[in-house]
């Protein structure tokens, strides 16, 4: 399945059919936003399967190809966000997969740190070769930007279910269930 790398968003809040639309925008940010096009850090789009996406930054590391995401510690908000990372944070749910920028890999010490990625509903994350389908997923204690199944006992919390069994390592199908 193809994911979209447009999306337009409404220019009021109201949802009513009488709103202007603005024109498209890119799935992700070498220079900021652009201008005139009302975006900000955090703002979400419905997709026509009622998943979310949002615009998040990531502040430290890099973030390739369906990486999943956490939250940054010290931000106090949810469009900060770090690659996953099973060392430093293990107990940290993920929150976010970088699903929609294409090959685009995003990074905290260039221009290139702000892209589309899905928070909720049905989205695309990296995960290892061989997992079994419908389980929870919780970031990989020894390969950053990478998951691996939950094990009851020594992770905190998965909201992250893989719908497909894999076979490679590579971008999988998952739905977020919060």
């Amino acid at each position: 399945m193809a994911w979209n790398t447009q999306i337009i968003f409404p220019t009021t809040g109201m949802g009513q059919l009488s709103d202007i639309y603005g024109t498209g925008v890119a799935a992700s940010y070498t220079t900021g936003f652009p201008q005139g096009s009302g975006l900000t850090l955090g703002q979400g789009g419905l997709l026509f399967d009622m998943s979310i996406v949002n615009l998040l930054k990531v502040v430290s590391g890099t973030a390739p190809q369906y990486a999943p995401l956490s939250p940054a510690l010290g931000f106090g908000n949810f469009y900060n966000v770090a690659q996953t990372n099973g060392v430093v944070n293990s107990n940290w749910p993920i929150t976010a997969a970088y699903d929609r920028g294409g090959s685009t890999t995003l990074n905290a010490s260039t221009n290139i740190n702000i892209g589309w990625c899905t928070t909720r509903g049905l989205g695309t994350m990296q995960v290892p070769g061989s997992v079994n389908g419908n389980q929870a997923l919780v970031p990989n204690t020894t390969t950053p930007g990478s998951t691996q199944a939950f094990t009851a006992g020594t992770n905190i919390f998965s909201n992250v279910n893989l719908l497909a069994t894999t076979t490679t390592s590579g971008g999988y199908p998952v739905l977020f269930l919060q």
